[in-house]
């Protein structure tokens, strides 16, 4: 079986699509999105940003094509800072990836074909 190629978006919807991760707080985050990102790097050419509230390593720098820093917000912490996307991303469509996610296959080109309506994808 061919190895598929990965997901080429239309020239503009590459700039206005793309994945979010969130990695605030516990290191280990931050971590997992770079693995996440690596994953869709393999898989899509779609533009990737992380958020976070601390500075990242410089050799995780350009994984990602936008860093976002949060600024904190007392009663959405943990899981419930998922509901501050729409203040994070910088995309006017966005497939939310968890930073444990791994993309292994070109197919996530269904999900946004599928999902064209929606501006936010979880």
């Amino acid at each position: 079986m061919a190895a598929e190629a990965a997901s080429h978006p239309p020239r503009d919807a590459a700039q206005t699509e793309g994945y979010v991760v969130i990695a605030l707080d516990d290191p280990r985050y931050l971590d997992l999105a770079a693995n996440t990102a690596l994953s869709v790097r393999r898989a899509d050419t779609r533009p990737i940003s992380v958020v976070v509230n601390r500075p990242i390593p410089a050799a995780y720098e350009p994984l990602f094509d936008r860093v976002i820093d949060a600024a904190p917000c007392e009663g959405l912490r943990g899981a419930m800072a998922k509901l501050r996307l729409p203040e994070f991303t910088p995309y006017t469509r966005t497939i939310y990836l968890d930073a444990d996610c791994l993309l292994f296959s070109p197919r996530i080109a269904f999900f946004w074909r599928q999902y064209r309506g929606q501006p936010f994808v979880v």
